[in-house]
């Protein structure tokens, strides 16, 4: 049988994955005792028992100046801080979303609005093109004489050029007017 499709036993299994850690511990052990030989106060390798001594005090010993057990109160006050991190990352989460649901609403708001606007010109093209009052070209003519009036003149030969006969029938106190002065159609309309 090849190495590659064998299946070792439970009992294997466990003894091949804590080799490499008792191996490493053995080593630990061996160079903290060679460091502990050399100069007992070796503080960057500690033995198990010196080890041990120090996580009694921090356990059960007071601390003299707070009268707290050490270990505890900075386990506690490690939980709280992260129970409010965990907190604010919530609330950071809800003022996003909720910032995301307002610009969804909105940009629904305004993709409606745009075709409520253009249905809402197509019915009025639809019946205005329908009586005949007004036609297409006037619509736009007009429209864009107002977009872009500097002069009278010019909106009286847009009107003129369709055909309708409008620059004859104005008042004749409106050939004065000052279109720059009162902007985009004034008190005319």
């Amino acid at each position: 049988m090849r190495w590659v499709n064998r299946h070792a036993r439970r009992s294997e299994r466990i003894f091949w994955g804590s080799l490499p850690i008792l191996l490493l511990v053995l080593l630990y052990l061996f160079i903290a005792a060679q460091r502990h030989a050399a100069n007992p106060l070796d503080k960057i390798l500690p033995l198990p028992g010196s080890m041990a001594t120090a996580m009694a005090a921090l356990l059960f010993q007071p601390d003299p100046l707070t009268g707290q057990l050490v270990f505890w109160a900075d386990t506690l006050a490690s939980v709280i801080q992260q129970q409010l991190s965990n907190l604010s990352g919530i609330s950071n989460t809800g003022s996003s979303t909720a910032t995301n649901l307002g610009s969804l609403g909105q940009s629904n708001a305004n993709a409606q609005s745009g075709l409520l606007t253009s249905n809402g010109s197509a019915q009025a093209g639809g019946i205005l093109g329908s009586t005949g009052a007004l036609s297409s070209g006037l619509t736009s003519g007009l429209g864009s004489a107002l977009n872009s009036i500097g002069q009278y003149s010019q909106l009286k030969n847009t009107w003129g050029g369709m055909g309708y006969g409008l620059g004859s029938s104005l008042p004749a106190g409106y050939d004065s007017v000052d279109w720059g002065a009162t902007g985009a159609g004034g008190g005319i309309f």
